[in-house]
Parts: structure tokens; C-alpha cells; sequence
């Protein structure tokens, strides 16, 4: 999952009939891995995410991964979790619904 893929969920989920939030990612580790990359050599402000262990280097981090995102639609703060077997994403529809997962 690259960033862009993220903004673009984020954007759909927003804009499709329900105004769904995105509030967590559940991720492959690949993917992961990815997004982490993506977001560490984009200039992307560091208020808009959050790392966890690792050392930083430039480009890549080494041991390093994305906790937290903001998502850029709703400004809610969205939860990264590595190591699912397949991309995951939990949907927040408001107070009187029940929380959705959404495979991509």
C-alpha cells in the first residue's frame, strides 16, 4: 500500500454513500513495509504519521514501521497494524453503527 493508495481509501470511503472514517489498517506486512518506504521518502509533515523502533536512515528507516496515519479527509487517527494476511481496513460509519472491514 502506498501512500497515495491510502489517500485514495480514505477519499472513497468518505465520498461513497455512508461517509465512511477510516480508522484502522490492518496490513500485510509487505504492504506495510511499503507504506512505511513511501511515507519516509515523501514530504509528508511528520504530524501526519507516527513510527515505531528501528534506526532511521535516509531514504528507508531500517526495523522501523508506520503506527499511525492521519487520515487526510476526516483529520481522525488512524491505526497501522503489519503482519495481517491480507490489507484490511476497519470503516467507522458514526455513533449508531457497527465499525465494517473493508479487503482491498
Amino acid at each position: 500500500m502506498t501512500l497515495d493508495d491510502f489517500r485514495q481509501l480514505c477519499e472513497d470511503q468518505w465520498h461513497g454513500p455512508r461517509f465512511g472514517d477510516v480508522v484502522k489498517l490492518w496490513l500485510t506486512s509487505e504492504s506495510a513495509v511499503e507504506l512505511t518506504n513511501d511515507v519516509l521518502t515523501s514530504e509528508v509533515s511528520s504530524d501526519f504519521y507516527s513510527l515505531s523502533g528501528g534506526v532511521p536512515q535516509e531514504p528507508v528507516a531500517i526495523g522501523v514501521c508506520i503506527t499511525k496515519l492521519v487520515n487526510p479527509v476526516t483529520r481522525t487517527a488512524v491505526a497501522v497494524t503489519p503482519g495481517n494476511p491480507e490489507d484490511t481496513a476497519v470503516i467507522h460509519f458514526g455513533a449508531h453503527s457497527p465499525e465494517e472491514l473493508v479487503t482491498f
